[in-house]
């Protein structure tokens, strides 16, 4: 009898292993472009670029959102903060929400896929003649890229209006900034704004999908993979940096000291100043103009007041910025406004 192990030797495959064959792949199944593979020497070098270039984001994201608060008051006069830690800090909270509800998003939209993957797969097949089936799968790649192009014309138009109608957002009426902007600076609940930042995660998690399948499948070479992983990478950081925008826009709902200061007089009394802002040399105040009987605005303008010109100043209270003309009582806040400023 011939030993069955010489004749393995003899072929040259090992009598203790056997050959691993990858499974054979589907016809319909894309086959993934290769995989750019960095040397060990600069894997180090990779990753303290990364956090680099992360870092920077977060900084940009910060100063992005100060930017908004600053055009929605138009505070023009006053001279932008210095690069801080708050702002990297801030920045860094902002793209890990991005990225948590992103990661929520597609864990759900994954599960409903396959759900409906599984419930409709066996009567699509029945149903749907297969020479449709191969024009759908050839065509998939146009399919993709439409809805790429789609979900990037419709949020970058959508954000763009936004931002143009927030513009000096303190000094215009309700039917200058339009519908989506009333309801997010006049709702108790802040429902408006939670549907507007849920659109933006779905609009964001499409983006990222779609670019990697493409990226992946798509385009074999590797300065077109290079080329189109850029755009997609750049696409997605201005839809974030103009969504850190829009989020400082809407933060100016918040309260605002109502204060008093130094050189106040009794001719004063229809006026009520409410700080908005600060920097090295002066302070920037909104002063609404009431009517005689102080119970109504009648004007409000921004009054810059060097820092020299002021002996001191001190809050009488926090008001919200918008609805400080809805007050029932406007005469009893300028009264206290008067008090202390005597």
């Amino acid at each position: 009898m011939v030993d069955l192990r010489i004749m393995a030797d003899e072929q040259g495959i090992s009598s203790g292993e056997s050959e691993s064959v990858a499974p054979p792949r589907s016809s319909g199944e894309p086959e993934p472009a290769p995989v750019l593979k960095l040397p060990s020497a600069l894997h180090a070098l990779a990753w303290s670029t990364s956090a680099a270039v992360f870092l920077g984001l977060a900084t940009a994201l910060g100063r992005a959102h100060e930017n908004g608060v600053y055009d929605a008051l138009g505070l023009t006069a006053l001279t932008p903060p210095a690069i801080d830690q708050s702002q990297t800090t801030g920045g860094v909270l902002f793209v890990l929400r991005v990225i948590v509800c992103c990661i929520a998003i597609s864990v759900v939209g994954r599960g409903l896929y396959l759900g409906f993957k599984w419930g409709v797969s066996r009567w699509w097949q029945r149903n749907i003649p297969n020479i449709l089936l191969q024009w759908i799968r050839q065509k998939r790649w146009w399919f993709a890229i439409l809805l790429l192009i789609a979900d990037a014309v419709l949020m970058s138009a959508g954000i763009v209006q936004l931002a143009k109608s927030a513009e000096n957002l303190m000094f215009k009426s309700t039917s200058e900034i339009g519908d989506i902007w009333t309801r997010v600076i006049f709702e108790d609940d802040h429902t408006t704004a939670s549907n507007y930042d849920l659109l933006f995660y779905l609009g964001v998690t499409a983006l990222v999908w779609l670019s990697w399948w493409l990226a992946k499948y798509r385009f074999k070479h590797l300065m077109p993979r290079v080329a189109f992983t850029t755009y997609a990478v750049a696409q997605v950081t201005v839809m974030i940096l103009w969504f850190a925008y829009l989020h400082g826009i809407a933060d100016t709902v918040e309260d605002y000291p109502v204060v008093a200061f130094s050189g106040m007089t009794q001719e004063d009394h229809h006026y009520l100043p409410i700080l908005l802002g600060q920097d090295d040399k002066m302070f920037a105040l909104l002063i609404l103009q009431l009517n005689d009987q102080n119970d109504a605005v009648q004007r409000r303008y921004v009054l810059y007041l060097p820092r020299t010109e002021l002996k001191w100043m001190t809050v009488i209270r926090f008001m919200p910025l918008y609805r400080i003309s809805k007050i029932n009582d406007l005469k009893k806040l300028v009264e206290q406004v008067q008090r202390s400023s005597q």
